[in-house]
This record gives C-alpha cells, sequence and structure tokens, in this order.
C-alpha cells in the first residue's frame, strides 16, 4: 500500500454499506473486533445477538465479542458460559455440544422474536 492508496481506503471505510436484506444478525464468536470502528458499530440499527464462550483463545471475547457487544446499541450479548471455548462452536465433537445447543436455542428465538 502507498501513501496514494490511504485517502480511498479511508473513503471506502466511511461509505454506508447498510444492506437492507439483512433484517437481523445472531454472531457466535465473532472476530475482526480490533479493526473495527466503534462509529460504525454505533450505526448498526438492525438486532443483533452476541454470543461466545470465555475460554475463546482464538477470538478472545474481550478484544472481539465484546467489541460488538459493547458497541452495537441494544445488543443481545452474553457468554455462553466460563470454560466455552472457540472450538466448541466447530463440527460435532461431544465436547461442546451444550454450548452448541445453548446458542441454537438462542438463535432460534432471536430470529423468531424479529423477524416473525
Amino acid at each position: 500500500m502507498t501513501d496514494a492508496d490511504v485517502p480511498v481506503l479511508a473513503a471506502a471505510a466511511a461509505q454506508d454499506l447498510t444492506d437492507k436484506r439483512i433484517r437481523a444478525a445472531f454472531l457466535v464468536c465473532p472476530a475482526l473486533g480490533p479493526v473495527l470502528s466503534r462509529t460504525s458499530l454505533r450505526g448498526v440499527a438492525r438486532p443483533v445477538a452476541v454470543r461466545w464462550g470465555d475460554a475463546d483463545e482464538i477470538a478472545p471475547p474481550e478484544a472481539n465479542a465484546r467489541v460488538y457487544a459493547d458497541g452495537i446499541p441494544g445488543a443481545d450479548a452474553r457468554s455462553l458460559g466460563a470454560d466455552v471455548r472457540h472450538e466448541h462452536f466447530i463440527g460435532n465433537a461431544p465436547e461442546g455440544s451444550e454450548a452448541r445447543e445453548r446458542a441454537a436455542a438462542d438463535a432460534v428465538a432471536f430470529f423468531r422474536e424479529h423477524l416473525a
């Protein structure tokens, strides 16, 4: 990247990228928290739920899920447990099945409420 690219990237980042097809979002162990703009998150005007595991070492909640949870107005946010890790949400291993079931139940309830 050159200095000439910076204004172009800044202008692109400032664009309104609202997609009217998205009516609600349910995030599980989201990442990329360090690159999010607090201003952008405050502009989210759709219902959003955020779930995470406190033992997530791949996308640590304080730097990721909590950024979404704290930045999006009215976000429905909570941990799925102190011992829940990122990989508990990948695949069908017996370990983590309880957390996956709670996340799935939360997602169903969330979407029924906001998409009915």
